[in-house]
């Protein structure tokens, strides 16, 4: 028999172990249609119910955004065609009864102020329905703290599902780097794997969808805050790096009216994920720092401008600057629209230290007023302006074997474009290479880089191997130093 509505949570309290769910006797089929998948990531995936008096329709699955591939530079994507194997019925004790669909369409996937995803099915949700897969209803987010209940399987851990209890509460705005996430909630769930993307956060009375997790820090460091991995809440208009045991999900509160008939509603009039206007921006850049006069210093202060370059799926944009997501949702303040052929926005970022955020708005014509869809879908760029005196220290991870005495093979350089603007090596023979002297420096250009990385490999000889960087006022930052020994 199923769980009743007062025991869906199995006696499990907030922050214990996971619970592995078996179903030999039928006693947890409410959770059939919780499903795993590998595209870009391996995710979970929730079989939604819309179903209507009128119609059917076919099966639609709830998940994170971030699970599937999407354009380059796009945030936000619609209708497209994927070919992935999902499996439901992802019990423990009954391995033998899985079921293996296919998902054949992303309808809409976005982390343009959210992070989630709804996928399409190639058998209709009826078909699921009679084969024992029961959809799960999507329920409302929560005015304040709750303990819900977080269902997903992970590779890592037997690739069954698993039950959690976690204490689920509202956050201020999220900056993850390139998104900035409005309508996170946070929470701190018995989590040591990243593998559980997209399952979903029940209330534990009703059993409905009220939240979708998306993001599991799993490690930070200076060098590596404020995006995808590892996010940074906004509390008093400065972004602070949060704990490694804080997750965050993705409310449902744009979802309730999106289908007509068990089918996916794309009238921007009703469903306000619509218009998904597309913003790609050329050279996005992440967080930025602000360098401040220094005492006996002929060096003025130096404040980014926001610098820009964009193009937008809409004949005009408008663009306002503010220090909160949600006022990106207020049609108020906006600036007169501009065409978006060649769209460039140089507006300074700001003169003091904190959170600045930046609101694209598409529209349709000069004298058009946003939609709902337009505010809720806006591209909001977000930077922490932070007072740095210094350029840091190149990161470079080194790759080898040896302890005692490292035999380095590999050296990888990371460009931060949050610290420095330009690096400089040299490397020689480990006898006439001095790392200390600025003889044989040269700048690594631009075009050195794939995907902000630069790898030094072990050449014939032995080499010395020395870098240093720069920040936007030139100021140097201690050198860092590698001797790679000759191939074997």
């Amino acid at each position: 028999m199923p769980a009743s509505a007062k025991n869906f949570d199995q006696g499990v309290i907030d922050h214990a172990a996971p619970l592995f769910l078996n179903n030999s006797m039928g006693q947890n089929s409410h959770w059939s249609g919780i499903g795993t998948f590998s595209a870009k990531n391996t995710c979970n995936a929730t079989l939604i119910d819309t179903r209507s008096h009128q119609s059917d329709g076919p099966a639609y699955v709830l998940t994170s955004g971030h699970c599937f591939e999407r354009p380059y530079q796009q945030l936000i994507a619609t209708d497209t065609d994927v070919n992935v194997a999902i499996s439901f019925n992802n019990f423990q004790d009954t391995r033998q009864n899985r079921s293996v669909y296919t998902i054949k369409r992303v309808n809409w996937q976005s982390l343009q102020g959210t992070n989630l995803a709804i996928a399409e099915l190639d058998a209709p949700l009826s078909r699921l329905i009679a084969n024992g897969i029961h959809p799960l209803k999507m329920g409302h987010t929560p005015k304040t703290a709750i303990s819900a209940l977080l269902v997903g399987a992970s590779y890592t851990q037997a690739n069954a599902l698993a039950l959690r209890s976690c204490l689920l509460q509202t956050s201020a705005d999220t900056l993850a780097f390139p998104s900035v996430w409005s309508n996170a909630l946070t929470s701190q769930c018995n989590i040591t794997t990243q593998s559980l993307s997209g399952s979903p956060m029940l209330d534990r009375e009703s059993n409905t969808i009220i939240a979708v997790l998306g993001t599991v820090p799993l490690r930070q460091n200076a060098h590596n805050r404020c995006n995808e991995s590892a996010p940074c809440e906004v509390i008093g208009g400065i972004a602070q790096a949060q704990q490694l045991n804080t997750q965050y999900s993705h409310t449902l509160e744009n979802l309730s009216n999106c289908w007509k008939n068990g089918v996916l509603n794309t009238d921007p009039g009703y469903c306000s994920l619509y218009p998904a206007t597309i913003t790609t921006l050329s050279a996005p850049k992440p967080v930025q720092h602000y360098l401040p006069a220094l005492p006996g210093d002929k060096h003025p202060a130096i404040f980014p401008t926001w610098d820009v370059k964009f193009s937008i799926s809409a004949p005009f944009y408008r663009y306002k600057i503010v220090d909160r997501s949600e006022h990106c949702q207020n049609p108020a303040d906006y600036s007169v629209a501009f065409s978006s052929s060649h769209a460039h926005i140089t507006a300074p970022v700001g003169e003091k230290a904190g959170v600045s955020m930046l609101c694209l708005l598409g529209v349709s014509s000069e004298n058009q007023g946003p939609l709902w869809g337009d505010l809720m879908n806006v591209r909001v760029l977000a930077v922490n302006l932070e007072e740095q005196g210094r350029a840091w220290k190149p990161a470079i991870s080194a790759t080898g074997y040896g302890f005692e005495r490292p035999q380095w093979t590999e050296l990888t350089l990371k460009r931060d474009a949050h610290f420095n603007t330009r690096y400089f090596v040299k490397s020689g023979p480990p006898a006439s290479t001095e790392c200390g002297s600025q003889e044989g420096y040269r700048p690594l250009a631009d075009e050195v880089f794939e995907d902000d990385m630069f790898k030094i490999v072990r050449q014939a000889q032995p080499t010395q191997h020395c870098l240093y960087s720069h920040n936007i006022r030139n100021d140097q930052s201690a050198v860092v130093s590698y001797l790679m020994n000759k191939k074997p």
